[in-house]
């Protein structure tokens, strides 16, 4: 296997884990938190929206290096109440080091918090950030009609 892909492996395992601890502590709130906290590779949330509501679109943005390959997913929970993870396709960071994803919140989502994890990966070296907490309100025609 070429290394970029055992990386892409690695990085894809440690991300399920770190999903899976997050998933099982989920009424504690932990603040973003970055993994590996030594590391020189750039890895900024410039843009993610702090409401949005089922069947809107959140749209997520990140700043790294240019040429950067980028991982996200977002965790919810859906009506029955069990948290589902969706990965968001892979990004190549463009020429100013932009990753930029746009996700259809599913009406079969529960209002309520939810998360926006990302990874980058550069030359081998993997940075994480997670998570980021944003809330899904209910649609509007949830509360009938107001006229």
């Amino acid at each position: 296997m070429k290394p970029s892909l055992i990386m892409t492996i690695k990085f894809i395992f440690y991300l399920s884990l770190v999903w899976a601890i997050g998933v099982s502590c989920t009424t504690f709130k932990a603040p973003v938190r970055e993994f590996p906290t030594e590391t020189k590779i750039k890895l900024n949330i410039i843009q993610a929206p702090e409401e949005v509501e089922r069947g809107g679109i959140g749209e997520f943005v990140i700043e790294t290096e240019p040429g950067a390959d980028c991982f996200a997913s977002i965790g919810y929970r859906d009506l029955d109440k069990v948290w589902q993870q969706q990965s968001l396709d892979q990004v190549l960071a463009d020429s100013s080091g932009i990753c930029k994803w746009v996700w259809e919140i599913p009406i079969t989502t529960n209002p309520g918090e939810a998360e926006f994890r990302v990874g980058v990966q550069v030359v081998g070296e993997v940075r994480m950030l997670i998570p980021l907490l944003f809330k899904i309100q209910p649609e509007l025609s949830d509360f009938g009609d107001s006229g």
